[in-house]
């Protein structure tokens, strides 16, 4: 199979182009930095007013909802502020690890593209403070709607270029060129009473398809086109989007497509974007570890350990609630009554399995997705041990030796040659 060759550099930005690229980037952060702010207050003061009609603007609550949340202990001011502080979490990461790669990273393709779409992921895509503004003014809506479109394109981009600056396979660029042009086009083509609808479904399905298209263009680049170093950055960028896809998709499903009634449901919804959020700030943080190649090997600790625990943690819950609900069933069949000694045996049983249980699922995940280091692995303590027992008797056989050392260098590390240096023993160090 014929390998493509790999591109060993970032396509960097022509000279003659920097400074005026870097005007533009500081323009456009200047300009979203003060939208986020001038919608700020409008959007707490939003938060906390009471919705009484059957469509309310996004996180605000109804008199039932407002009879939940002080059932919990909270106020709305306690509701307003945390709405607020968890999108300035969001706010936080991206427009912080923006100015970052832009410091480092603004004269190459990717690192201006990546900084650029920070600015509008955090301050224009995932704030609500521009919706806001919308509602208060609605002849911002069709700026509003332009902004949100450029930060799915720069999006789209940064899947496409990364980590290189080059398309691949090179046919997705007419594929990237006119979803953008489509997102571009989208807030002028509609503007009906039912834009909003309309235009956010039009955003969630380019989103969609953009990122099947960008996951095939990273795969196929980890495969035929990237430099080992590349591959590594390929797993980081791939962990941040996957994680923050799932807290997108949660939205878009319970916010967006198919939103939650007013009620208990869709208030424990608005209460639980915590895990969303974190979810979604993975993203740049991944990216950032990515493009700025920190600890890029430390990719496949976190993949593993992510894996590990998950499915450790998921097999020790079904095994605790398990335990409780059937010595529970038997124990009221028996007696009559529930007793707290079966939670603590459950919780001993969880304490015993848990170390055992995690070296299992730690070989079986080795053994399946890691297969050629598991092997290395295996392969070198068989080593260790044949040299140990060897070395014991006095009859050592070097030749067998080279050879057995050389089957496991092979193995092991598969090298395209082997050169193995022996000093001469007749030759005396001086």
């Amino acid at each position: 199979m014929k390998r493509t060759q790999p591109h060993e550099t970032e396509a960097r930005i022509p000279a003659r182009w920097l400074t005026p690229l870097r005007i533009v980037w500081v323009a456009i952060a200047i300009l979203l930095f003060g939208i986020y702010f001038f919608g700020l207050v409008p959007h707490y003061n939003e938060l906390h007013q009471i919705c009484h009609t059957e469509e309310c603007p996004v996180l605000t609550i109804n008199p039932e909802e407002l009879q939940t949340i002080e059932q919990f202990g909270l106020s709305m001011d306690a509701y307003a502020l945390g709405q607020i502080l968890l999108e300035a979490y969001l706010v936080a990461i991206f427009s912080g690890l923006a100015f970052l790669v832009f410091r480092l990273r603004s004269d190459t393709w990717v690192g201006y593209i990546i900084s650029l779409a920070f600015l509008f992921l955090g301050l224009i895509f995932f704030a609500e403070e521009p919706r806001t503004l919308v509602r208060l003014y609605p002849n911002f809506m069709l700026y509003s709607d332009f902004l949100t479109s450029l930060s799915v394109g720069l999006l789209i981009m940064l899947l496409y270029l990364f980590p290189d600056g080059q398309f691949a396979p090179r046919g997705l660029r007419w594929a990237a060129a006119a979803m953008v042009i489509v997102l571009i086009l989208d807030p002028f083509v509609n503007q009906s009473g039912q834009r909003a609808t309309s235009g956010t479904m039009v955003i969630i399905i380019i989103f969609l398809i953009g990122a099947l298209l960008g996951l095939y263009s990273q795969i196929f680049r980890y495969r035929k086109v990237s430099t080992p170093t590349q591959r590594q950055q390929t797993k980081w960028i791939v962990l941040g989007f996957l994680s923050m896809f799932v807290g997108m998709m949660t939205w878009a499903i319970f916010g967006e497509i198919a939103p939650l009634p007013p009620g208990v449901s869709r208030l424990i919804f608005y209460l639980s974007l915590v895990p969303q959020y974190v979810l979604i700030g993975i993203f740049p943080i991944a990216l950032v570890i990515s493009i700025l190649r920190y600890r890029l090997w430390d990719i496949d600790l976190v993949i593993r350990r992510t894996l590990q625990y998950t499915i450790l943690t998921g097999l020790l819950a079904l095994v605790y609630f398990g335990s409780v609900v059937v010595l529970q069933g038997l124990f009221v069949g028996i007696t009559g009554q529930s007793s707290q000694g079966i939670i603590i045996l459950s919780t001993l049983v969880i304490a015993a399995l848990f170390n055992p249980l995690r070296g299992r699922i730690q070989t079986f995940i080795d053994r399946r997705l890691y297969r050629q280091k598991y092997d290395a692995q295996q392969v070198l303590a068989q080593f260790a041990r044949r040299l140990q027992n060897t070395t014991a008797r006095d009859d050592v056989e070097i030749d067998q030796l080279t050879a057995e050392l050389h089957r496991v260098v092979q193995e092991t590390m598969q090298p395209e040659t082997l050169i193995l240096w022996l000093p001469d023993p007749k030759i005396k160090s001086s």
